[in-house]
């Protein structure tokens, strides 16, 4: 309970850190428009002192959003050194080159369906201000479908992936499938203004790509409403269970589209755990 109420206070003094002296109120979040699914892309570290709190934000932005936000943790290069408590590391090659082509201005900060950013680029460093391009992206209109299906073999620890879109509005140019695997309630210390929190639950920390970053390319001349891609199989085989990581029931495959015409923005996303 104390360790709940350290996340609430940080959190509310993020929510004012860029207030000089009178901060505006923060409007109604708005209904997503019916269908749409946005994803935000989390740049976190252990090392990063305010990212306790900013985790506590971008979990209250998913589940206020009820299905049409998800998201996973990029652990890259900067400010995700493991700290002499923790157990796990959850860096790898992938999370480094995200966050690379990210481009980020510290720790924490998110990019919000790829979309352009206040700073001009992907990424939004004030988790304080998460919301307010969320709702941007969440009011746009809902142009496409991703649907993911899946099946997992226990004894070889495989699981094999399905991902199916589809078009409602004329989508212009190349279309790209990007899927990612990541893991939840992974339980290790993480730094915050208090010190080190030695039992903080991560979640959605991003564990591998399954395509490229940038996706694999599935339509080069766009799609037509109604039109449909072929559909696209992906195998991934799930690391041996270790001291609470690599848990197939926590973990989760992340699916979205983006159009290359549009700067790499994503079109439509959805999640799934490996295990329902």
């Amino acid at each position: 309970m104390k360790q709940f109420f350290i996340y609430i206070i940080i959190a509310i003094g993020l929510s004012f850190v860029s207030c000089e002296e009178i901060c505006t109120p923060i409007p109604p979040r708005v209904e997503a428009e019916a269908g749409r699914v946005i994803i935000i892309e989390e740049l976190t570290g252990v090392e990063c002192v305010p990212c306790a709190a900013a985790a506590a934000i971008l979990e209250d932005i998913i589940v206020q959003a009820n299905g049409a936000v998800v998201a996973y943790g990029v652990h890259g290069r900067f400010q995700s050194d493991p700290l002499p408590e923790n157990k796990y590391d959850f860096r790898n090659p992938d999370a480094a080159e995200l966050e690379g082509y990210l481009v980020e201005f510290g720790k924490p900060a998110a990019a919000i369906n790829r979309s352009e950013s206040s700073t001009g680029s992907f990424v939004w460093p004030t988790p304080g201000g998460w919301q307010a391009p969320v709702d941007a992206e969440l009011s746009k209109p809902h142009i496409a479908n991703v649907i993911i299906s899946s099946m997992y073999n226990n004894a070889t620890r495989r699981v094999d992936i399905e991902v199916d879109a589809n078009a409602i509005q004329d989508i212009e140019g190349v279309i790209n499938l990007v899927v990612a695997i990541s893991e939840s309630d992974l339980i290790d210390a993480q730094d915050s203004p208090d010190g080190v929190i030695p039992d903080f639950k991560h979640k959605h920390v991003l564990r591998e790509m399954v395509t490229t970053i940038l996706g694999d390319p599935v339509a080069s001349a766009g799609l037509s409403a109604g039109e449909a891609i072929d559909t696209k199989r992906y195998s991934y085989t799930i690391p041996a269970e270790n001291n609470g990581e690599w848990i197939p029931k926590n973990m989760e495959i992340t699916a979205f589209i983006t159009a290359e015409d549009r700067n790499g923005e994503v079109l439509q996303a959805a999640q799934i755990h490996i295990i329902e």
